[in-house]
């Protein structure tokens, strides 16, 4: 994957409210996609989220409202469960903070990778 490849992004995320923020220049680069599928991968410590066409039953995928894809408002997810897996392959997130990921998207994978050693603590609004 070569740098001309990707696009820089970042992602948010409200452990204590099981939320995930993921931009819409984001959901753009990867294509407006009707789901998005959401992966963690404790050996390399990174999340990604990757576009899907559509959900696939037993895993951690999500709807993207219309709504969302009609506008500039960021896609925001609630998974109790997908939360519970990042807290349990990350054991440093705190139910107290929200953080700030870095990553990059790579479009004609449709995926953005998110690594877990960039994650910066963000107060809360």
């Amino acid at each position: 994957m070569s740098e001309s490849t990707s696009i820089k992004t970042t992602l948010g995320m409200d452990v204590g409210r099981n939320v995930i923020r993921i931009n819409r220049s984001t959901l753009k680069a990867l294509g407006n996609p009707s789901y998005v599928q959401l992966l963690v991968n404790p050996e390399s410590r990174a999340m990604a989220v990757r576009a899907v066409d559509r959900a696939e039953e037993g895993d951690q995928t999500f709807r993207i409202p219309k709504k969302v894809i009609n506008s500039e408002i960021p896609a925001t997810i609630t998974s109790q469960t997908f939360m519970t897996l990042l807290r349990d392959a990350f054991p440093e997130l705190s139910p107290e903070h929200s953080y700030h990921l870095s990553g990059i998207i790579v479009p004609s994978e449709r995926i953005s990778l998110f690594s877990m050693d960039t994650m910066t603590i963000v107060p809360r609004g």
